[in-house]
């Protein structure tokens, strides 16, 4: 599969406290693989990205991302050349081969808080008192 011989560059910003995979915020590896199988994509050109978010492409749509100063600093790398690609990825090539991806919203939507991960506790280990 083409996306296995593709490197992806996760665009986590450790100082944002975001938790959420919904449209407009990070891209889930599952979508990123998704975004590879079904074809290379579309080229098209950012011409802004604003403060809000909000992101402006060539042929007059917009979309929206989270982190508008992370995306403007990866475009201006290839001066706002991108592909677009199903299901709401936008990809950006980098220098070094690899891709940066970003999903992208219809809307702004807030920041989820990033939650601790459950801990499991396999049921072999559990003994009476212990519970």
């Amino acid at each position: 599969m083409e996306y296995l011989h593709n490197r992806y560059a996760f665009c986590l910003d450790p100082t944002i406290k975001c938790g959420s995979y919904g449209p407009g915020h990070y891209v889930h590896f599952i979508q990123w693989r998704l975004s590879w199988e079904e074809g290379p994509g579309v080229a098209a050109t950012v011409t802004a990205v604003d403060d809000d978010g909000t992101i402006h492409f060539a042929d007059g749509t917009t979309q929206w991302y989270h982190l508008p100063a992370k995306l403007r600093q990866e475009i201006e790398l290839t001066d706002g050349a991108v592909i677009l690609a199903s299901p709401y990825v936008l990809r950006v090539a980098r220098g070094d081969g690899a891709w940066s991806g970003f999903s992208l919203g219809d809307e702004p939507t807030p920041c989820t808080e990033v939650k601790a991960p459950r801990k499991r506790i396999s049921p072999l280990f559990q003994t009476a008192g212990n519970n």
